[in-house]
């Protein structure tokens, strides 16, 4: 913030559309750098069920629980492959907790197979803020500017839809200056029956991890006919090839 004090409201506008070009032209680019990985996946998650009624154990896609139990907690291991443009095979090699009859997490799986560069998130589901054109859907604010540990300059943004959309989310992301690479990117957002909000670090500017997430935080919240479930997921990536 100190570093676009001492300009015009103007000035100000300029250089926050200056970095916000900046920044849809290299996200252009680093959506296909990546054109293959290999990954394991390890996933932590604590699955709490706030309201049920008789319906629950009907809903379609959601798991069977014993009847006094409102808290469950599942590790998982998988073999994450990716292929461009948007292919993920994950396969689950090791399970375990008090879910008995699970073999995955319910209703999440895929949003741990995420690039951030592409236009959309989800597969589908959800207009990226650094989609082509986004600017027409997505205001940004460049909210602080601040330095790592070598000096660069890295700007904090926040994107905030211009309407009301399930196609669109709200929330922010840190980028450096130069390689104009995403740090880290937080943001919102609802699908179908689903809120959620999800925290996705990337790895260290210079490696080859650099365009990839390392770790993803999830919250979400699942509410259907008086039926009320949450999550919290923690995923973090080992890359062994890319």
């Amino acid at each position: 913030i100190m570093l676009l004090a001492p300009f015009t409201a103007q000035a100000r506008l300029e250089v926050a559309d200056s970095i916000i070009a900046r920044m849809h032209h290299a996200a252009a680019q680093y959506a296909e750098y990546v054109h293959e990985y290999r990954a394991e996946l390890y996933v932590k998650a604590q699955l709490d069920i706030i309201r049920k009624n008789r319906g629950f154990r009907f809903i379609p896609g959601l798991f069977r629980t014993e009847k006094d139990a409102n808290r469950f907690i599942v590790e998982t291991y998988s073999d994450l492959h990716y292929t461009h443009p948007n292919i993920y095979d994950q396969k689950i090699k090791a399970y375990t907790g008090t879910l008995k009859d699970a073999r995955e997490l319910p209703g999440i799986t895929d949003y741990f197979n995420v690039n951030v560069y592409a236009p959309y998130l989800l597969g589908e589901r959800l207009l990226s803020p650094l989609a082509p054109n986004s600017d027409k859907y997505y205001r940004y604010v460049v909210d602080s500017v601040s330095c790592d540990s070598l000096q660069r300059l890295e700007y904090r943004i926040r994107f905030i839809p211009r309407n009301k959309s399930f196609q669109l989310i709200e929330g922010q992301m840190t980028i450096t200056e130069g390689a104009w690479s995403i740090r880290d990117m937080s943001f919102k957002g609802r699908f179908e029956l689903l809120t959620f909000e999800s925290h996705i670090q990337m790895g260290d500017i210079g490696t080859d991890k650099e365009y990839l997430p390392v770790q993803i935080n999830i919250n979400a919240s699942f509410a259907f006919a008086y039926n009320v479930m949450e999550g919290y997921y923690e995923a973090h990536l080992a890359y062994t090839d890319i």
